[in-house]
């Protein structure tokens, strides 16, 4: 298992840069699947509109992005589907965040990446004086955030990817 030292040696944390959009809407694709992946260009139009919220982790050898945490902020408690099609909706002022997606290429996977965005994605929520975060996962994922602090509320009323969902949340 790769140490929080090795993963500063090996990866650089970051939010990501505007050239950098492709990457980040190519990794959608490799994580989720074609129903549950966010579209090319609403990927696109959130890096460039809001770049601040979305963490990379970069391959300090390749220059590659290897993983992402992308955050969305508002005073909504709960998920929209509008959420993953409406850029516009980030509100810079608003208290909560909302994780919109975090993935880790598969062949960067099981280094502890994934944690390790998520970890430094809360503490900066803190930070910036955010008062919860919410996210949504499937059934497979539940045990992962829960280990990671996170208490389950319920089915979401989001069905992204017409999908169930199940909506979990963190008080900063």
């Amino acid at each position: 298992m790769t140490t929080q030292n090795n993963l500063d040696q090996d990866f650089e944390f970051r939010p990501i840069r505007a050239d950098e959009a492709d990457q980040a809407a190519d990794m959608e694709q490799a994580c989720f699947t074609k129903e549950t992946a966010y579209p090319k260009n609403i990927v696109a139009a959130n890096v460039t509109a809001h770049p601040d919220t979305i963490l990379a982790a970069v391959d300090k050898k390749t220059g590659r992005v290897a993983g992402m945490l992308m955050t969305m902020f508002t005073n909504e408690e709960h998920y929209s589907d509008d959420f993953f099609k409406k850029t516009e909706l980030h509100d810079p002022h608003g208290r909560n965040v909302m994780i919109t997606a975090l993935e880790v290429l598969p062949e960067y996977q099981h280094h502890g990446i994934a944690r390790e965005l998520m970890m430094r994605g809360l503490a900066k929520a803190k930070e910036e004086g955010k008062e919860k975060v919410y996210l949504t996962c499937a059934d497979d994922k539940l045990g992962m955030y829960e280990r990671m602090g996170y208490r389950r509320i319920g089915l979401s009323d989001s069905t992204w990817g017409n999908q169930s969902w199940h909506e979990m949340v963190q008080e900063l």
